[in-house]
């Protein structure tokens, strides 16, 4: 049984709808305040498996509905049958699967060894017959990942960075969802949700006009509601309150969501068979193990940060909302060319390059081009979910006193605008425009932003301190532009509109501004130009996120190894880590990546890059581990 340690409880007992305190309250708080953080402890101790160690800064909440018989039994020890966990009626049982619920959406790892749940046909297995995930991911990915951000205290940041398109397709999702927190929503009571409902509301502003801040507001209104009185997402009696209090008229779908809500039924009924199936879909074998070579095992290690990032999280929880977990395998893929060696001539893989993508992804055969092109046409109304979370995780992550760098990331069809973290060199967002920009930008208006010259046109400075925003350019000012002059030796001059910061503090910012002009340029050339993620196509939003998820993964690894020896960019990783090559392993419980035993394999290993990886979507429940030898 592991040890586990509880700061802090906080015990709150609600009486609700004539409910009394019985004939002796005093008694009845002591004996609340006494058994039941004892009783908690010891379920919690029960649950949590012996072999993970972590830490939960965030309060972990727990709802349950008791009777007053239960409570008082609780004190007094005589009725056994209120600690009956078989019978799902009793206060012990119900407390027990609330905290299972709340422990797994928390981190999922905590229950995986508790839920028993199965990822794979093991009749299929046995009887020889060749064998693929049954299923794909387990729904309630999506109202794990809101509880979770909203716990996190991100929930509203996270949403406010969403596009429309987005915004109606979590919504419509959440709203039908019939996943429980731990106990039935009828053992609610009707006159507790509307108050509820109307006093959370009160404390977000008035948005009658605007259809994705009404979304948001209903979202965050029923999270609220959810997760303290434990109903249903699609309980009718939650949803006429906010049908009442905040109303949306129908639905706004854009083609790319008709055509996802239309896809071909993402939810089987019956597992898949090996017919029924495209080559693309079909994964590593469950019922016999399997081993194949890798060129590369880069792709692999990218895991690790990307979901730290809790960006798998959110992977299976968009891809769930927007219909298309089937595509997660064919995600995979492209994500994993963007860390692999250039396509020949713009367009053709080598056979060494395709077959890391293709173990990546956990199948047999390679994703077709084809198909990929198909999924960054399907993809873009999509994305501003992950990306939400990349660069929420990053500007969060930043120190306001280093400056963030605004350069040029052109396409081969569109021109672009980079925000780059300068320590590290990490993408923080991409747009066609600065307008694009701006909701990441209003988050670090305390930053200042480096302005290479390239891209100094009056219009744009003009546009930035009209908004607020300070910056520091290399570019002189025109006949109509009053900036500040930054004076350096040997002849170095910057300018600035920032008139009250001393002038060291903007200097040393103005220094770094060439150096990390040329690794931005150089790091975008190499990963956004010269590696597309999906060939053959002129949609590039997919490619463009690609982008920044592997330059962020990328990114990470470098920190965590070099910072402390000499400046760091995900170019840096990309570099030391591409020809390492591995052994991957495939059984039915883990695909195991096995390292080449070396100075790389001890670095990654004594800086905890190699942990295990236990929500990657596509990988159906496997864990992804790393190894040695």
């Amino acid at each position: 049984m592991p040890d586990i340690v509880i700061h802090r409880c906080k015990l709150r007992v609600v009486r609700r709808n004539g409910w009394a305190w019985g004939p002796d309250p005093q008694r009845l708080l002591q004996a609340a305040m006494t058994a039941l953080p004892e009783l908690i402890a010891r379920r919690l101790a029960e649950l949590w498996p012996d072999e993970i160690d972590c830490e939960m800064a965030a309060p972990l909440r727990v709802s349950i509905p008791v009777q007053l018989s239960e409570l008082l039994a609780v004190s007094s020890g005589i009725n056994d049958a209120a600690f009956d966990t078989r019978n799902p009626s009793t206060m012990d049982a119900r407390l027990t699967q609330a905290l299972t619920s709340t422990l797994e959406r928390l981190n999922p790892a905590l229950t995986s060894e508790t839920t028993k749940e199965e990822p794979f046909s093991h009749d299929k297995a046995a009887s020889g017959e060749d064998d693929i995930p049954s299923e794909v991911p387990q729904r309630g990915a999506l109202l794990r990942l809101l509880l979770l951000w909203r716990a996190q205290g991100a929930l509203e940041s996270r949403l406010k960075s969403f596009t429309l398109s987005s915004l109606e397709v979590w919504h419509r999702n959440l709203m039908g969802a019939r996943e429980s927190l731990g106990f039935e929503s009828e053992t609610v009571l009707a006159e507790s949700i509307s108050p509820l409902v109307r006093e959370i509301a009160a404390h977000f502003p008035d948005v009658s006009t605007d259809r994705a801040a009404t979304l948001q507001r209903r979202l965050l209104v029923a999270l609220e509601v959810i997760e303290r009185l434990g109903v249903r997402p699609d309980d009718p009696r939650l949803q006429n309150e906010l049908n009442q209090l905040l109303p949306v008229d129908g639905e706004v779908q854009t083609e790319a969501e008709e055509q996802s809500r239309a896809a071909a039924d993402f939810y089987p009924q019956q597992p898949a068979t090996r017919q029924e199936q495209s080559p693309a879909q079909r994964a590593m074998p469950a019922s016999r193990k399997t081993e194949v070579y890798v060129a590369s095992a880069l792709p692999f290690l990218l895991a690790g940060p990307l979901s730290r990032l809790g960006y798998m999280q959110a992977l299976a929880a968009n891809f769930e909302a927007a219909g298309l977990l089937p595509q997660l395998p064919a995600f995979a893929a492209a994500f994993a060319y963007k860390v692999l060696d250039p396509p020949e001539r713009g367009w053709r893989r080598s056979p060494a390059t395709i077959a890391v993508s293709t173990a990546f992804a956990g199948l047999i055969e390679p994703v077709a081009e084809p198909a990929l092109a198909e999924l960054a046409r399907r993809v873009p109304a999509h994305l501003s979910p992950l990306d939400a979370v990349l660069s929420g995780a990053l500007i969060e992550g930043h120190d306001p006193n280093h400056p963030l760098l605004l350069q040029r990331a052109d396409t081969a069809n569109n021109n672009g605008l980079l925000i780059v973290d300068v320590e590290g060199l990490f993408p923080v967002a991409w747009a066609t425009d600065l307008v694009g920009l701006l909701p990441v930008l209003n988050r670090c208006k305390d930053v200042v932003l480096l302005v290479p010259q390239e891209i100094a046109q009056s219009q744009l400075l003009s546009s930035l301190a009209s908004a607020g925003f300070r910056f520091i350019t290399d570019a002189p000012p025109t006949r109509d532009e009053r900036w500040r002059l930054l004076r350096a030796r040997h002849s170095d001059r910057w300018w600035t509109n920032d008139q009250t910061s001393p002038e060291s503090k903007l200097l040393r910012a103005g220094r770094r501004l060439i150096d990390a002009a040329e690794e931005g340029l150089a790091l975008w050339q190499s990963l956004g130009i010269e590696r597309p993620a999906v060939t053959g196509t002129s949609n590039e939003a997919l490619d463009c996120h690609l982008t920044l998820a592997a330059s962020t993964a990328l990114g990470s690894i470098a920190w965590t190894l070099w910072r402390e020896r000499e400046p760091t960019s995900p170019r840096l990783a990309l570099e030391r880590f591409r020809d390492l090559d591995a052994r991957v392993h495939y059984s039915s419980e883990s695909i195991r990546v096995r390292l080449p035993m070396g100075k790389r394999y001890q670095d990654l290993h004594e800086h905890g890059l190699l942990s295990d990886v236990r929500d990657v979507p596509w990988l159906y429940g496997r864990v992804l581990q790393f190894s040695g030898g």
